[in-house]
């Protein structure tokens, strides 16, 4: 195992010169009894995230491969396939994955997920609590992805919700690449949908310890100021999301036929009800051309003004209000008829 590369440690980084230090040095404190290597992929930082990764790969060329961009792919709609490129390219058996602004906290981690796969075989992923932090507020951290079960954890509790944090994750690469031959393209979340695309092929492991910071910060994907985040989040990637809940019905339908009524059919609904009330036409219609002879009750016309006729499910209850109205009114038209006589 000493010789081997073991491990692909894989980062992307797009202009976090203040943290991709922090980040890196946490890589290189990892104590293994076996060699691993750093796949980093800078999508064309202006910041000097680059000069800073270009110094560090100077320093442990052994250790250290560097791919950079010129033109910001992931504003080009190109970044899943560009990790699709590069995952194809790691060479470890396992493959744990930071994000650029993240960092891991426990020198051991990567020794420990090993340690737990090798004596594991069935397990084709693994991964652990992480530490919150809140970098644009006052806000105590919170630990998340904790869990209460024993092992190995739920797959159908997996594509219910995701419960793995990004960078907590460690798989077996050969299931991984397996995976990418029909990776879909213009999905959201991409790390939620590889955790179900990789644990099909076996068992789901969890560590206790915490041994990730995540940062949670404005520049994140994620983020969002909104007070319903739900709707936020539909609003951003609409389209990827429905997307994403379609690929991975197709995915697990053998399986979890249910899927299909418990999770495509409301989530892709309630995108498209989202969209509709904050007038997003383009990316509802999107949608609606995909996926609109699963969504047979959900039909709507777009008129000239942009502004769409209300469902017929509210017109429906306006029909019933009325008559429970000309009905009570009715009653009430009796009543007095009847006390004055």
């Amino acid at each position: 195992m000493q010789n081997k590369c073991y491990v692909t440690i894989f980062c992307i980084v797009y202009n976090s010169r203040q943290y991709i230090q922090q980040c890196l040095d946490a890589f290189l404190k990892q104590k293994t009894n076996y060699k691993f290597e750093i796949v980093i992929h800078d999508d064309a930082s202006t910041d000097g995230t680059k000069e800073i990764i270009e110094n560090y790969s100077k320093k442990y060329p052994d250790i250290i491969r560097p791919f950079y961009e010129e033109e910001n792919q992931y504003s080009k709609g190109n970044i899943t396939k560009i990790i699709k490129e590069l995952y194809k390219k790691s060479k470890g058996k396992y493959l744990a994955q930071c994000d650029g602004d993240d960092y891991w906290c426990d020198e051991y981690k990567l020794q420990k997920q090993v340690d737990f796969m090798e004596a594991h075989p069935d397990y084709v992923l693994c991964y652990h609590p992480a530490k919150m932090i809140y970098v644009d507020e006052e806000r105590e951290p919170v630990i998340i992805g904790k869990s209460t079960y024993k092992n190995p954890q739920s797959y159908y509790k997996l594509i219910k919700a995701n419960n793995i944090p990004s960078s907590s994750v460690m798989y077996r690469t050969e299931y991984l690449k397996k995976e990418l031959l029909d990776y879909p393209e213009c999905i959201y979340p991409g790390d939620w949908f590889t955790h179900i695309s990789v644990a099909k092929h076996g068992k789901i492991g969890y560590l206790p310890d915490v041994m990730y910071v995540y940062r949670w910060n404005k520049q994140g994907i994620s983020y969002t100021e909104s007070e319903n985040p739900e709707t936020d989040i539909h609003l951003k990637y609409g389209v990827k999301e429905a997307n994403f809940y379609y690929y991975v019905w197709q995915k697990v339908k053998d399986i979890f036929p249910q899927y299909y009524k418990e999770m495509f059919l409301p989530k892709t609904y309630n995108i498209c009800l989202d969209l509709l009330k904050n007038g997003q036409i383009d990316n509802l219609l999107t949608i609606l051309n995909k996926y609109s002879s699963y969504l047979k009750d959900f039909k709507l016309k777009e008129k000239r003004d942009k502004n769409l006729k209300k469902y017929k499910k509210y017109k429906r209850l306006f029909n019933i209000f009325l008559i429970i109205s000309c009905i009570l009114f009715l009653i009430c038209t009796i009543f007095i008829i009847l006390y004055y006589k």
